[in-house]
């Protein structure tokens, strides 16, 4: 069958998962042969080369070894409707591309996987390439849900005596912070314009604003981060989820320019307890219409940031939602980690590790004590918890304080 790349190999009992395996290491993988076969001599002309025509001709049958898992079932399926080609024909040693699959087909197979609750990547499908590998490589990335990390009811009561005016707390969720929130956070208390992101657009007219900001209203409602507000405790910090918009506000202002309005906005910036850590204004100037958008860094990042534009040209086209996953998972994932066990790991492998000093600029240790916009060097055997209830203290990161 000329439509299979043949590989040729000698002697006959190399390991020929293993010479698969090295040839997949070094070569693309539409370069991979679909086929081995062993020989005890090569074929050679009378020049001494091998003879390609003798290996040409030789008939070569493809086996298909039969498909042993449920999920291997499911991808050959896939891969046969796709393809075009009878599942009787697709083995557990099938090559995806030596059936005639390419980067188009391999889009389609993820979608068709997706829509049979099968988790797969296009990576994992061109690193794979054979059936079972690719099978193996669903069947190991299965969604795994994490505890919830929600707070217990008593903390959400400590919490709420004292901050009892800030959200309606019969409904909301209040959850830990993460790491990377907590060192936003404390940037923006010493500063509100720390991580505030601006974005304006140009509307057309009142009417195309309104429908503007019914759709911001409706995207808010729709995803739980963009409902989350941030406070600071006795105890701790953390991200409390309001259940609804009732108290989401968009104001109209009218101003001689933007740009003086996205001052004025800036420097109002977020500090925690604000109701809302994203907000929109709708902004009458003499040049046109607007619709600045402000949200805190804690609630987005690039990937996001992109989602929420396309959801929102969504709702304007008025075109249903995707579903997206909530945040409140981030934070499941993050809290069920093991610290412990990873704080041990980067002690061990960083033992013996000589650290680069501190710049001091010249200036004598008995000095730095009374220079507070000195850098100071600082030995200490602590460990995490304690570096992290210090810095918190100090409203800085972890990464700030060592």
């Amino acid at each position: 069958d000329k439509t299979h790349l043949v590989g040729y190999f000698t002697p006959a009992h190399v390991n020929v998962d293993a010479l698969r395996q090295c040839v997949a290491d070094q070569l693309p993988v539409y370069m991979v042969p679909a086929v081995w076969v062993g020989l005890d001599d090569m074929p050679q002309n009378s020049n001494g080369k091998i003879d390609v025509k003798v290996l040409q001709s030789m008939d070569v049958s493809v086996d298909v070894e039969t498909l042993e898992t449920d999920v291997e079932l499911k991808m050959a399926t896939v891969w046969a409707n796709v393809l075009g080609v009878n599942v009787s024909e697709i083995g557990r040693q099938s090559s995806f591309f030596a059936l005639g699959g390419d980067s188009l087909s391999v889009v389609r197979v993820i979608a068709a996987c997706k829509a049979m609750g099968l988790a797969l990547s296009g990576g994992q499908m061109t690193k794979e390439m054979l059936l079972w590998r690719v099978a193996k490589a669903v069947s190991t990335h299965r969604q795994v849900d994490w505890p919830s990390a929600m707070a217990p009811e008593s903390t959400k009561v400590s919490v709420e005596a004292e901050w009892p005016h800030v959200v309606n707390w019969s409904n909301s969720a209040v959850y830990p912070v993460t790491p990377l929130q907590a060192g936003m956070l404390y940037a923006t208390i010493n500063n509100r314009r720390s991580y505030a992101l601006q974005n304006a657009v140009h509307l057309a007219d009142a009417l195309e604003a309104a429908k503007f900001e019914a759709g911001f209203k409706a995207l808010v409602q729709q995803h739980d981060i963009l409902r989350t507000t941030f406070l600071t405790t006795s105890t701790g910090m953390y991200q409390v989820i309001r259940p609804d918009i009732q108290e989401l506000e968009v104001p109209t202002v009218a101003v001689a320019s933007l740009a003086d309005f996205l001052e004025d906005d800036l420097a109002r910036g977020f500090q925690t307890a604000d109701k809302y850590f994203v907000r929109l204004t709708i902004v009458n100037t003499d040049k046109g219409h607007f619709g600045v958008l402000t949200i805190h860094h804690c609630l987005y990042d690039g990937w996001s940031m992109t989602m929420f534009w396309n959801d929102l040209a969504d709702l304007l086209d008025g075109k249903p939602l995707p579903e997206r996953p909530s945040f409140r998972h981030v934070v499941d994932y993050i809290q069920a980690q093991d610290t412990r066990a990873a704080e041990e790991f980067w002690r061990s492998y960083l033992n013996g590790v000589v650290v680069t000093s501190l710049e001091t600029n010249g200036i004598p240790r008995n000095c730095l004590a009374d220079s507070s916009d000195q850098p100071l060097s600082i030995d200490t055997t602590a460990c995490l918890s304690s570096l992290s209830e210090t810095a918190q203290t100090l409203r800085v990161t972890v990464a700030e304080l060592v």
